[in-house]
Parts: C-alpha cells; sequence; structure tokens
C-alpha cells in the first residue's frame, strides 16, 4: 500500500503552536525478556528491524503442535517479572506483544489474583509496527488493577490448548514474544519501544514542531497570493482499535498533547518516510501558518494538490473539509476558521485503504 499525501498544499493560512510533551506520571516499565523466574528456557531474542524494539531485544517462544505435551509443564509455561509499585492506586496494564492474530493465547494476573486471559482475536492491539514479514509489534491493553506500593509480581501463562474434542482434538501451537509492559496510572498512550515521558523526538521532529510557514509578500487587492506549504510537518498516529465509520470524516481532533508526533516531509510517500507507520491506518499530518492582518476580509483557501486517501481537513480545531476521491485534489476554504494576526493550526486526517 502506498500513502502519499499532498502533492503541494498551497494557501493563505497560518498553523499551530508547539505542543510540549505531557509530563508522565510515575509508572512501570518491564522488559519482556528480563524474567525474573520462569520454568521454561527461555533466552532473549531479536531479528528484522530491532530498532523498533525497546532495548533491540525480546523474549520469544515457538513450539509447533507436535512438541506442545512434551515441552510445555502442566501447569503451563509461566513468565515472572517482578516490580515496585512506587505509590498505592489504579494502573493500566499494557503489553507489547508480536505476531498479531496469530499469536498463543496468554493468560495474566498480579501477584496470586484471579488469572485474566488475553486472546487475539478478540483483545486488539494498537500502535502496530512491522518487525519483519509476516511479524508485528503491537501494544495491547490487557486489564486495570489496583496495586499497593511496594513489590509486586507480573505473571503470564502459555497453557496448552486444543482444537476440537475427544480422540480428534489436537494441540495449538505455541508462538509467542513479548517486548515489553508498561502499568501505568492514568490513560497510557502506546508509542511503539519508548517509555512515558522519555525524549523520543529527533531533530527532524523538534524542527517540525517548530516550523511556521510564512506567507508569500501580499499583492494589492484584487489579486490573488500564492504560498507553498510544502516542507517539514508533523505526523502522528491516531490509532483506533475498533473501526465504527469506515469511510465518513474524523469527527474532530483530540488534544495535541494526547498524540506523539514526529517529524515529515510533504508531499511523501509516507510508507518510505516512516516505515514504523506501515501498519498505522489513521494518522494527523499538521503544521502551522503565520496569517497578516492584513489577510483580515479576504477570502483564504487550502489548495491540496493531490491526495490518495479520505481526508479530513481542520484548522484551528474546526472542520473545514472532507475529500474522499482518490488521487485528486481539492480546495478547501478556511476563510471562516482562519485567523488573521494569528498563529493559525492546520491539521489533515488521513484514513488509508483499511479503511476506504
Amino acid at each position: 500500500m502506498t500513502t502519499r499525501t499532498a502533492c503541494a498544499l498551497s494557501l493563505l493560512i497560518a498553523l499551530y503552536l508547539a505542543t510540549p510533551p505531557a509530563v508522565a506520571q510515575a509508572h512501570i516499565w518491564l522488559e519482556g525478556e528480563n524474567t525474573a523466574s520462569t520454568n521454561y528456557d527461555t533466552s532473549p531474542a531479536g531479528w528484522g528491524t530491532t530498532e523498533y524494539l525497546s532495548e533491540g531485544l525480546w523474549l520469544s517462544i515457538n513450539i509447533p503442535e507436535g512438541e506442545i505435551e512434551q515441552q510445555v509443564p502442566d501447569e503451563g509455561i509461566l513468565l515472572e517479572y517482578e516490580f515496585d509499585a512506587p505509590g498505592a492506586g489504579d494502573y493500566q496494564v499494557w503489553g507489547r506483544v508480536g505476531f498479531e492474530f496469530v499469536r498463543a493465547p496468554f493468560d495474566w494476573r498480579i501477584d496470586d489474583g484471579p488469572w485474566d486471559t488475553i486472546d487475539p482475536r478478540e483483545d486488539l492491539s494498537t500502535d502496530l509496527m512491522e518487525v519483519d514479514r509476516w511479524n508485528e509489534v503491537a501494544w495491547v491493553h490487557m486489564g486495570d488493577v489496583r496495586l499497593d506500593e511496594g513489590g509486586h509480581v507480573l505473571t503470564t501463562r502459555l497453557s496448552r490448548r486444543y482444537r476440537g474434542e475427544g480422540e480428534g482434538r489436537t494441540p495449538e501451537r505455541i508462538i509467542y514474544t513479548a517486548d515489553a509492559f508498561c502499568l501505568y496510572p492514568g490513560e497510557f498512550r502506546p508509542n511503539g519501544k519508548h517509555e512515558p515521558g522519555s525524549d523520543y523526538q529527533d531533530a527532524d521532529d523538534r524542527r517540525a514542531a517548530e516550523r511556521v510557514i510564512d506567507l508569500e509578500p501580499l499583492p494589492p487587492p484584487g489579486q490573488r497570493a500564492r504560498t507553498d506549504l510544502s516542507g517539514l510537518w508533523q505526523i502522528a498516529r491516531y490509532d483506533e482499535t475498533w473501526v465504527e465509520d469506515r469511510t465518513g470524516p474524523i469527527a474532530q481532533t483530540p488534544a495535541a498533547d494526547e498524540l506523539h508526533w514526529y517529524g515529515i516531509e510533504v508531499p511523501g510517500n509516507r510508507n518510505a518516510l516512516r516505515p514504523e507507520m506501515k501498519f498505522c491506518h489513521r494518522y494527523f499530518y499538521r503544521t502551522r501558518v503565520r496569517l497578516p492582518e492584513a489577510l483580515a476580509g479576504r477570502r483564504l483557501l487550502l489548495d491540496v494538490d493531490e491526495i490518495n486517501m479520505l481526508a479530513t481537513v481542520f484548522v484551528n480545531g474546526q472542520r473545514v473539509a472532507f475529500h474522499d476521491a482518490p488521487v485528486t485534489g481539492f480546495v478547501a476554504d478556511i476563510t471562516d476558521a482562519a485567523k488573521p494576526g494569528e498563529i493559525n493550526e492546520v491539521w489533515v486526517g488521513i484514513k488509508d485503504t483499511y479503511y476506504a
């Protein structure tokens, strides 16, 4: 799938103030390969695009169907992770695991609490990245727990599972990888291998956040001015785990600090420029443009030369256009949403062919 955005956006408009990252609350981060104890012989592994993995490694277990009864203990494969909770409270529990849909179901619990099961066919993930062909890694919300301050143990379990019944039943293969776990006292927002509150942005990401586009010198009234908005924009995932509206516009923009922003050149092929987002199907581009006060009373248009996905345009949080004709351009009238004399924020929300 090729994802290409505005072949040249031009206009008379202005965009956003860089939003500082939200301060992360105290959280627990566990590396999947660093078990405190286990009843199965495991070792750290890494292959493919290891830079997508936390510390470049994960725990990997792959047991063929014919070896399940010989290799898997009666109590299941138990993987224990010890941690200290920095304070008492409610925590979301997330796991970053591999092999979307085909990985084995696994159980988990905290201390001696009840087991809960994560089934890849029912518990959908988010923030999906391709580590290797047919080999993905993504975050899944495992559940919520209340913890006392101090020491605890997170245990995951891989049990023998079977297809069919009676004499015809056959064991199911176990394929499982664990990159990391995060217990977060609040709303956890996955960002690949990066811990909450970490400085994940590189120089281009920061330049994109700081960029403000100034319009070309204004001509006399009655003549049209045109400013090219190409160059370094920001991009952020806006994943949803359950799709209810496939072909309609994005209803509204979230708060900017709820997303993780990276730099990207516009126009450009998103998959080539940001390959870690290849399996991201809903996302935002944004930039900002400084509008002089002299534009008050003049008509302002955003001209998108070409875009090949479902696109929703927002200016200063107001939806101004929706375009659903692939590989075509469109013009959005942003006059009512723009604010001359200020820096105006422009967002373009994309739904790709997964939706269409």
